[in-house]
C-alpha cells in the first residue's frame, strides 16, 4: 500500500477516491496560479504602456515568484502521479487512458480549465513579447536618431582657449 496520510492507491489496483480528489486539488492548484500569472502578465503590459518602469520591475519579481509556486504544485502533481505508479511527468492528456472508467468528472472539469488557462496564458505572453520587442526597437531608433544628430568633434565649444566669434553659440569663453 503507498499513502501519504490518506490511503491512495494499493499496488495493482487504480487510485481511490480520496487520491483522485487530491489530484484535482493539486490540478486546481496549479489552474490557480495560471490565473494569477495571467493577472500579472496584463499588469505588466498595462504597466509598459504606461512608461511604469516600477510596475514593470514589480510585476517581474511577482511573476518569478509565482513561477516558483508553480514549480512546486507541478511537482506536488508529479508526486501523485508517481505515487499511483505513473510517470511523474504524465500528461495531462493521458489521464482518461491512465484512469479509465475512474475518470472523474471534477478531474476532468480542472484539467480542461487547466489547459484553457495555460493557452489562455500563453497568447497574452505572446502579446508582451510583442510589445517588447517593438518597445525595445523604438528605443533602439530614439537613441539612433538622438546620436545620429550630435555634431563630431568638440561641439559648440572650443577645445582650447582662444577668441569666439561673434554670433557663436558659445556663453562664455575660457579667458579671463
Amino acid at each position: 500500500m503507498i499513502a501519504t496520510g490518506r490511503m491512495l492507491r494499493v499496488d495493482g489496483e487504480t487510485p481511490s477516491d480520496e487520491a483522485i480528489e487530491e489530484l484535482a486539488e493539486a490540478i486546481g492548484s496549479e489552474c490557480h496560479l495560471l490565473d494569477e500569472l495571467h493577472d500579472l502578465v496584463r499588469r505588466q503590459r498595462d504597466a509598459l504602456a504606461h512608461d511604469d518602469l516600477q510596475g514593470v520591475e514589480d510585476t517581474v519579481y511577482a511573476t518569478h515568484r509565482v513561477l516558483l509556486t508553480l514549480r512546486e504544485a507541478r511537482r506536488r502533481r508529479g508526486n501523485l502521479n508517481h505515487l499511483f505508479g505513473w510517470a511523474e511527468a504524465s500528461r495531462l492528456s493521458e489521464l482518461d487512458d491512465l484512469l479509465g472508467e475512474r475518470m472523474d468528472p471534477a478531474l476532468r472539469a480542472a484539467r480542461d480549465r487547466l489547459c484553457d488557462r495555460a493557452q489562455a496564458l500563453s497568447r497574452e505572453v505572446e502579446v508582451n513579447r510583442s510589445v517588447l520587442r517593438t518597445a525595445l526597437a523604438a528605443t533602439d531608433d530614439y537613441a539612433r536618431t538622438l546620436y545620429a544628430g550630435a555634431p563630431s568633434g568638440d561641439g559648440p565649444y572650443p577645445s582650447a582657449p582662444g577668441r569666439i566669434e561673434r554670433g557663436s553659440p558659445v556663453l562664455f569663453d575660457r579667458t579671463a
